[in-house]
C-alpha cells in the first residue's frame, strides 16, 4: 500500500506549505496542539484563503518598502483584514499566532491574579481567627491568654 500524503516529512516545511501527494490530492503542513507537524488534506476554499493572504502580505509589504506603511507588522495586519473582508470564512484556515499567544498570555495574567487574590484573603483570614481568640482561665472566653496568666 502507497502512503497518500507526500513522501516526505512535514515538519521539513513551514506551516501553510502546499505539497502535492502520492494521490494527487494537495496537502497543507498545519502544526498540532503539542507542536508536531502534520499533513493536512487541503480543500479549494482553504487553497484560495491562503493564496490569497500571500498576494495581500506580498502588495502590503512592498508598500511597507516603498515608505507608505510604518512596520511591516502594519503591513502584515493590512494583509489579514483584507484577506477576511474578501472572504470571512478564511478565518478558519489563517491562523495568526500572536493573536491567540496574546490571549493566552492575558489569560494566564488573570489567573496569577486571582491566585494572588486568594493568597491574600486566606492571610487576612488567618490573621483575624488569631486575633479573635479570646480566653477565660477556666472556660476560654472573653479573657485574653496574658490576662489568664496575671
Amino acid at each position: 500500500m502507497v502512503r497518500k500524503i507526500p513522501t516526505q516529512k512535514a515538519s521539513l516545511y513551514k506551516i501553510n506549505y502546499i505539497k502535492r501527494g502520492n494521490d494527487k490530492q494537495l496537502y497543507i503542513v498545519k502544526k498540532r496542539t503539542n507542536g508536531v507537524k502534520y499533513w493536512k488534506k487541503s480543500n479549494e476554499e482553504e487553497k484560495k484563503c491562503l493564496k490569497n493572504f500571500e498576494i495581500n502580505k506580498n502588495k502590503y509589504l512592498l508598500e511597507y518598502k516603498n515608505g507608505n506603511l510604518v512596520s511591516n507588522k502594519q503591513a502584515i495586519a493590512i494583509a489579514y483584514s483584507k484577506t477576511y473582508q474578501t472572504n470571512p470564512n478564511c478565518t478558519k484556515y489563517l491562523d495568526n499566532s500572536k493573536k491567540s499567544q496574546k490571549i493566552k498570555k492575558s489569560q494566564k495574567i488573570k489567573k496569577s491574579r486571582k491566585i494572588k487574590k486568594s493568597r491574600k484573603s486566606q492571610k487576612i483570614k488567618k490573621s483575624n481567627k488569631n486575633k479573635s481568640k479570646k480566653y477565660d482561665c477556666r472556660k476560654k472566653v472573653n479573657k485574653t491568654k496574658k490576662e489568664c496568666k496575671k
